[in-house]
């Protein structure tokens, strides 16, 4: 495990913590997790950092498991490969902050850019982050499982095959100010509340044919629901279909 790197620091409750800064991680080959790195348990903050060029099974440039608080912020990962899940990073049991960073050409059969598998408490963040050129089977940019509970915010997740986002969750996936675009296929949903939720993100934004878009694929799977009707009635009035948008009010 952990090609270049591999750090524990302590039990899974344990305050310890490490610190990696202004740090190139780059080709190293792990038979197991981590192909640049793998962290384990405590805490990491990770910055001004370049994962690149490596390989492994799970987290091709980074494994972070059973954390309590790691941290990737100004940060590059980017032309990783992974045979199993999380091309550039692979995260199971952890709360993560990923902030002001580039996900980049990594590969992996699921998350090609990120896979987050469940998470320990409060949930995971990603913001003013990009998440490009990504390449899985599944989620080619983010493969998130059930009780992740991700809040994205001014992120861009573009370019990536097959799906910018893959979602196994039974909840909306938290959606603002960002742009998924140009990837085979926007976000897959075993529900209808995250698609619901990207709707509404591109209403925000001021995108009323890509919410309408969406809100219509909303009430194809839940034809009743009051909010997408709502939605996208205000829509078709912003882009001057008055009469289809009356007719959802």
């Amino acid at each position: 495990m952990g090609g270049g790197l591999v750090a524990s620091t302590g039990g899974p409750f344990s305050d310890g913590s490490i610190s990696i800064d202004s740090t190139s991680i780059r080709h190293n080959v792990s038979n197991g997790r981590g192909g640049g790195a793998m962290f384990q348990q405590g805490k990491v903050t990770l910055n001004n950092s370049a994962i690149m060029n490596n390989s492994g099974t799970n987290g091709g440039g980074l494994c972070l498991d059973s954390m309590r608080e790691p941290i990737i912020i100004n940060s590059k990962i980017h032309s990783n490969t992974a045979s199993g899940m999380g091309g550039g990073i692979y995260v199971y049991m952890a709360d993560m902050v990923l902030e002001n960073s580039i996900l980049a050409n990594n590969t992996s059969s699921s998350g090609g850019g990120i896979y987050i598998d469940r998470l320990r408490s409060v949930g995971n963040s990603i913001s003013n982050t990009q998440i490009i050129n990504n390449v899985a089977t599944e989620g080619g940019g983010a493969y998130f499982t059930e009780y992740v509970h991700p809040t994205l915010t001014n992120v861009t997740i573009s370019n990536n095959s097959k799906e910018g986002i893959y979602s196994s969750l039974d909840e909306a996936i938290s959606v603002s100010y960002s742009n998924i675009v140009n990837n085979d296929f926007g976000v897959y949903n075993s529900t209808n509340a995250s698609i619901l939720n990207l709707a509404n993100n591109y209403w925000k934004l001021g995108q009323y044919k890509k919410s309408i878009k969406h809100y219509k694929k909303t009430l194809k799977i839940q034809p009743f629901d009051a909010e997408a009707h709502t939605g996208i009635g205000f829509a078709y009035g912003k882009i001057g279909q008055t009469d289809t948008a009356i007719y959802h009010y």
